[in-house]
């Protein structure tokens, strides 16, 4: 406390502008922090890197568009190097908690599951994607453990993937309503959301479109706001989806901050 006192006074009243008084006056009157007759917020701690609201949007800024091709492939590739891994085969599981979980699904590569994925493994990009895991693993079974990326085939199966599933996603954003649409797609970080509910299932995605579509309705459109409630969407999942919804706000927000 008194620290901060000092870095109070050290703050020439003159130079605070009315609009940050006026938002330190309420905040700094939850903290008790009183200072000149008058109270004033002094941050207890200061962020790494600018706060996602400020650096993502300018708030009078008319809403752009992102080109749903090249932010796909950025979200992702997120999406396979920093929350789906690379290859597990259950079959190969020693742990029977871990071996269970991954059972249903079979093997998964970049978070395609082989047996569980549906029709996207029967397009022409699908079963070239297994087809080239099938022969590689065959000339040489022992690279093929838990967790390897592919080595030297990884870009060219990381492409497959995007080709597997990008018109997935095209299929399944349409339904989002035409106005949650464009907001989706104005956002990285309710894109990233939203592409990544394409790995996570059709099922779920519906979920998370009916609810964006009804907030949306309901005329909340601040993207800031929705992102919140997107991730809070996913925690109410519970399960798998749950566990992982810190990863996709990171990735989400980090995304973001690369793309203005």
């Amino acid at each position: 406390m008194i620290k901060l006192l000092e870095i109070a006074n050290s703050i020439n009243q003159q130079q605070v502008d009315e609009g940050f008084k006026e938002k330190a006056l309420a905040l700094a009157a939850a903290a008790g922090m009183a200072y000149g007759g008058y109270k004033k917020y002094v941050p207890q701690d200061i962020p790494e890197k600018p706060g996602i609201i400020q650096t993502i949007r300018d708030k009078s800024r008319p809403r752009i568009k992102l080109d749903f091709d090249s932010q796909f492939v950025k979200s992702a590739n997120n999406i396979i190097d920093y929350i789906e891994g690379a290859y597990v085969n259950p079959a190969a599981l020693k742990n029977k908690k871990e071996k269970k979980v991954f059972q249903k699904s079979g093997e998964t590569m970049f978070g395609i599951d082989r047996r569980t994925g549906g029709n996207v493994n029967k397009t022409k990009a699908g079963k070239l994607f297994w087809d080239i895991i099938d022969a590689d693993k065959e000339e040489h079974p022992e690279k093929w453990k838990r967790y390897y990326n592919g080595g030297e085939l990884k870009s060219r199966l990381k492409t497959l993937a995007f080709d597997i599933m990008k018109p997935e996603a095209k299929r399944l954003f349409k339904l989002l309503s035409p106005e949650a649409k464009e907001i989706v797609e104005s956002d990285p970080r309710l894109f990233f959301h939203f592409t990544y509910a394409v790995w996570n299932g059709s099922g779920h995605f519906n979920d998370f479109a009916r609810s964006i579509n009804k907030r949306v309705r309901e005329g909340n459109t601040d993207v800031d706001y929705l992102f919140d409630k997107a991730i809070e969407d996913r925690i109410n999942k519970g399960g798998i989806i749950k566990k992982k919804a810190s990863e996709v706000r990171q990735a989400a927000e980090d995304l973001a901050l690369s793309s203005f």
